[in-house]
């Protein structure tokens, strides 16, 4: 296998993932590690815990998620998320997601939302917003939608969502 070389990283460089900003939290798929990233060569730093689905199974690093370097190594095609876009958007765009962004954790695949012609950013998890107003009233309104009327409070099976450029946040439930 070749590996793909590119310049050293350090603990303080964290790449920004715009459709998933918070993917170096606690409980987020970016963990420091000094494990050997099979894409690199190098020191993760950042290693994704994530699923790849690919054929191969890889150690990646945020670096080589950010960098588009994946496809490097997972020459038959690759993705980092078992969703589909709740509607179609550019390429470039459609690429950035699949390809480029940490995946999100979640029970089932679900439909990443979409909003003004781009896939929403990954707010969180309802678990860790339960105090927030916006993420409240999205997660009524999408248990609503699904016909529930019991406790509708952000939980485990809530994932949060906003627009890329600002706006009202949306709840998608995703029951184990």
């Amino acid at each position: 296998m070749k590996l793909f070389h590119r310049k050293p990283k350090r603990a303080e460089e964290k790449p920004h993932f715009r459709f998933y900003p918070g993917a170096y939290e606690d409980g987020g798929p970016l963990v420091a590690s000094l494990e050997t990233c099979g894409c690199c060569g190098e020191p993760c730093v950042w290693k994704y815990t994530g699923n790849v689905y690919a054929r191969e199974k890889v150690t990646v690093c945020a670096g080589c998620i950010a960098a588009d370097n994946l496809s490097n190594v997972f020459k038959d095609g690759y993705s980092l998320h078992d969703v589909e876009l709740e509607q179609d958007v550019e390429d470039t765009l459609n690429d950035e997601l699949f390809g480029r962004t940490p995946g999100v954790a979640c029970f089932n695949p679900f439909e990443w939302p979409v909003a003004d012609g781009a896939p929403m950013v990954f707010v969180g998890y309802g678990e860790n917003l339960t105090k927030d107003p916006d993420a409240i009233a999205a997660t009524k309104i999408a248990f609503t939608e699904l016909g529930w009327h019991g406790d509708s409070r952000p939980s485990t099976y809530t994932l949060l969502f906003r627009p890329l450029n600002g706006g009202a946040m949306r709840a998608v439930i995703d029951l184990d």
